[in-house]
């Protein structure tokens, strides 16, 4: 606040308490106590005290669903090149939003928001009775996991280069692996820390960077 010259708003500050054997101390700004949640809402991601994100999940899906059936209503017949168009700026969008945040590992927050572009593709009618997979190489469209896997790729590496702006060693550190035909210099060391292995900071470096 005193970096940027904004003071805080005190009634809309709050504590959040999260993490094994927490005291959940009272805190106080200004002399007014903070209020706790258990939720909250940041620049659009629903972050809970036990730092899952299956509510998020589940919202973000039914306002993909939603999209989708205002498709269906809107145009009574959906060409390939319309329904990209319509569906990597209308739907494909609201299931990517700042996902490295919340990027799923639970099987079923992994389906569910696959099954949004599962029946997104069914738009096409001329493809409808196709297999998943097959509509996905017709319509030259890679799985939503697949893409998650990619963006945390490149995330890492651009943080690796520095181009970020964010020091990477606050998050994860490189193993102390020498260079051969085999591994490379940049490999992720894995932690193991097995309270902590799904939360965001130490799910993402558990991934190798090839």
């Amino acid at each position: 606040a005193t970096k940027w010259k904004m003071s805080f708003n005190v009634a809309k500050c709050k504590i959040m308490h999260i993490g094994y054997g927490n005291a959940k101390n009272e805190y106080s700004l200004n002399g007014q106590v903070l209020a706790e949640t258990t939720e909250e809402r940041d620049l659009g991601v629903l972050i809970d005290n036990e730092l899952k994100f299956s509510r998020h999940i589940r919202g973000i899906v039914a306002k993909a669903n939603r999209m989708i059936g205002l498709i269906k209503i809107c145009f009574e017949t959906v060409e390939e090149k319309m329904f990209l168009n319509l569906y990597n700026t209308l739907i494909r969008p609201l299931l990517e939003y700042c996902v490295q945040a919340w990027s799923p590992h639970l099987k079923k927050d992994i389906e569910i928001l696959e099954n949004v572009q599962r029946r997104a593709t069914k738009l096409v009618r001329q493809y409808k009775d196709m297999e998943y997979e097959d509509r996905l190489k017709v319509l030259k469209l890679p799985k939503l996991e697949d893409r998650r896997i990619r963006g945390d790729m490149i995330l890492t590496y651009r943080l690796i280069k520095g181009d970020e702006g964010v020091d990477y060693t606050k998050f994860f550190s490189l193993a102390n692996i020498p260079y051969n035909l085999r591994r490379h210099s940049k490999q992720i060391a894995r932690t193991y820390e097995s309270q902590c292995q799904d939360i965001f900071l130490l799910k993402k470096s558990n991934r190798k960077v090839e």
